[in-house]
């Protein structure tokens, strides 16, 4: 059953690349190196938002060994970088640019350090868009890429789980949600979706691509 199980999931790594080859760009696979530990997200090397790439050191322990092989690995790409004096210690899922011109940026706390909001003032000076916090609920959600997903500026995907306080009447969810639609994902479903949608042109289109059952589970606004 393992055996199968891994060979189910190169198919679909495999199919996921092709996909991206094919519709996106050229996909570059990062292999990890002995002395970095795992670098589990890729969307952890970098913001990457209009061209602009801002590298940077995930929060805890190994972020410290990851920072050198993101530079590395993006300046291997050709890449001209923005970078900050100081590292900038955001977890990748925790700053996404929306289709509205703005960063958000996920907060785990209603007392944000100083470190942090000199970050978030270098994001907005470096990008020219706009940061607005969303706050999130930690524990085994505690990305803002596993709380809430832009479906292509058209609508909204929020699990309640990741994002604490959520309520639609609220003035301050009005002003994130710009009066768009909001798909509400219970327990279940936002560990199933989650950061696990790509959004291309007007599809959504899940992770588990090879499975046809989950391939109906996409959603399109046009």
């Amino acid at each position: 059953m393992a055996t199968n199980n891994r060979t189910n999931q190169a198919h679909a790594e495999n199919d996921l690349i092709s996909l991206g080859d094919t519709v996106i760009s050229p996909v570059v696979e990062v292999s990890a190196e002995p002395w970095a530990l795992a670098m589990t997200f890729t969307r952890d090397l970098a913001v990457v938002t209009d061209d602009i790439v801002i590298p940077l050191m995930p929060h805890r322990i190994r972020g410290t060994f990851e920072a050198p092989l993101t530079r590395s690995v993006l300046v291997s790409l050709g890449l001209e970088l923005t970078a900050p004096s100081e590292p900038l210690r955001f977890d990748g899922g925790n700053v996404r640019d929306d289709c509205h011109g703005r960063l958000l940026v996920g907060v785990l706390s209603d007392q944000p350090t100083a470190g942090f909001v000199e970050a978030v003032r270098f994001l907005e000076a470096a990008t020219g868009r706009p940061a607005y916090r969303v706050p999130l609920a930690g524990g085994r959600l505690p990305h803002l890429d596993m709380a809430m997903c832009d479906l292509n500026g058209r609508a909204w995907l929020v699990s309640l789980d990741g994002s604490p306080g959520f309520d639609l009447a609220d003035r301050a969810s009005n002003e994130l949600f710009l009066g768009r639609p909001v798909i509400v994902a219970g327990t279940t479903d936002g560990e199933q979706l989650g950061c696990n949608l790509v959004v291309i042109a007007n599809e959504t289109l899940p992770r588990r691509m090879t499975h046809s059952s989950q391939s109906s589970a996409g959603c399109n606004f046009s």
